[in-house]
């Protein structure tokens, strides 16, 4: 699903989509469009978005506690512990003993719904 080629090589769109070793297959993005898929074999409802996050309203949004990373991945939020393989996931957080915190010191306020400082 979402296959396209590129240079006479089937891949995913990466503006879009992300290759998942596991299953194989391109996954949605989060922020982008999603579609819910129903599961011929259980009849189950599934979607079309990546790891660590699901479709809500028509888009992919990480899974609580995640953030949206600038290249649209799910990764650790405000306060969530954090290392080189869990890195957090907003240009104006860091990881700073074990935990993602404010980069800029006279950023006082984080604003988890918003995903910034101020």
């Amino acid at each position: 699903m979402y296959l396209k080629c590129i240079n006479g090589t089937c891949s995913c769109d990466a503006k879009m989509h992300q290759y998942d070793n596991v299953t194989k297959k391109c996954h949605v993005l989060a922020g982008q469009t999603c579609h819910p898929i129903l599961d011929r074999d259980d009849g189950e409802s599934r979607d079309d978005c990546a790891v660590d996050s699901s479709c809500v309203k028509g888009l992919c949004k990480c899974r609580r506690g995640l953030q949206i990373h600038s290249n649209n991945t799910c990764m650790q939020g405000f306060g969530k512990p954090c290392d080189e393989s869990n890195p957090c996931g907003d240009s104006t957080l860091s990881c700073r003993s074990k935990l993602c915190q404010c980069k800029f010191l006279h950023h006082a306020v984080y604003d988890d719904p918003l995903g910034n400082t101020f």
